[in-house]
């Protein structure tokens, strides 16, 4: 009889906690998860920053182009400075100040200053702006490129956008060892649009000034110019001509080091081979031992010379003038 008793009571009391939970259901809301709300491109209202503000509408895909000519984009690159020329890679990497300049007419702003004409605003304001879709041509890698806050951004005469930051950069460069360490190299930077042809952006270097005042322990840049003609063009199939600006490096080896260190030592080593003319013929160990001697002297420095040069379609200058000497 307890049994049942218990039994019982254990059946009602689900009874009524089935009862209090299918009531609390059907009173609440269900939750449903969405995913995060992507970033509107067109702007409802007004976004600004500071005295400067972007209009209800701005589209920050559009271009800001008014008439059928082409936006101009301007590019600056200062400070130039060669970190690294790998020779098994064949890439080449430098640090440069990349400066991006363009009009923005839908900015709103007050009129512009004639004593002050960059105004410096927040820079994660270019979030919301148009910007261009800057592509490096022959790229390895590159640690920013307008993708970032750091950098600088400014208001110029009220109207055009202007955006500094330092970016370090490597490049695909060809290159030819065979008259290496005498060797010259030629490398471009070119950089562009990846989406507008020449008919939307039109690319153009305003300023290149390389840095002098850190230079490259064994590089030396021997000219740099802006590219012009067929170089500042590219022509991708049947698609359409894209703008590119950007520079040509010409690059060459100082020799300094090679010369204190294989071709003094090796020239030494003739020289003092040709001593053995002055022992008398007739004593021949004398004679066979300085001259074995100074051989395997070259040959070690022959060796070091053949591990420490890059590869090459034929032999390289140093390597057969250090096998000529043997």
């Amino acid at each position: 009889m307890p049994v049942l008793v218990g039994l019982i009571s254990w059946f009602l009391i689900q009874q009524a906690l089935g009862a209090t939970s299918s009531s609390s259901l059907k009173g609440a809301t269900p939750r449903i998860l969405t995913a995060p709300e992507a970033k509107p491109s067109i702007t409802n209202r007004s976004i600004c920053t500071g005295s400067y503000c972007l209009p209800p509408g701005y589209s920050s895909l559009d271009p800001p182009t008014l008439s059928p000519q082409p936006l101009q984009i301007k590019i600056e690159l200062d400070q130039i400075r060669i970190i690294e020329f790998d020779d098994k890679l064949f890439t080449v990497s430098f640090s440069l100040f990349l400066a991006v300049h363009w009009r923005e007419w839908r900015l709103q702003g007050p009129p512009p200053s004639p004593t002050a004409p960059y105004q410096a605003i927040e820079t994660q304001f270019i979030e919301n702006l148009w910007v261009p879709d800057i592509y490096v041509y022959n790229m390895e890698r590159i640690n920013r490129v307008l993708t970032d806050h750091k950098g600088r951004l400014f208001v110029v005469n009220g109207q055009d956008i202007y955006f500094r930051q330092e970016v370090v950069v490597t490049l695909w460069c060809p290159a030819r060892f065979d008259f290496y360490p005498l060797d010259k190299q030629e490398c471009m930077f070119r950089i562009g649009s990846y989406q507008y042809s020449t008919s939307k952006l039109l690319f153009s270097v305003t300023s290149l000034e390389q840095d002098k005042t850190r230079p490259n322990t064994l590089l030396d840049y021997s000219k740099m110019d802006i590219i012009s003609g067929a170089d500042d063009l590219f022509v991708w199939k049947n698609i359409g001509n894209y703008s590119v600006a950007g520079f040509r490096l010409k690059i060459k080896r100082r020799v300094f080091k090679f010369l204190v260190n294989y071709y003094l030592p090796s020239g030494m080593f003739v020289l003092v081979s040709w001593a053995s003319f002055l022992i008398p013929p007739d004593l021949i160990p004398g004679r066979m031992n300085l001259l074995v001697a100074l051989f395997l002297v070259l040959i070690n420095i022959f060796n070091s010379v053949t591990r420490q040069i890059p590869n090459s379609e034929v032999r390289s200058r140093i390597s057969l003038e250090t096998k000529l000497k043997g």
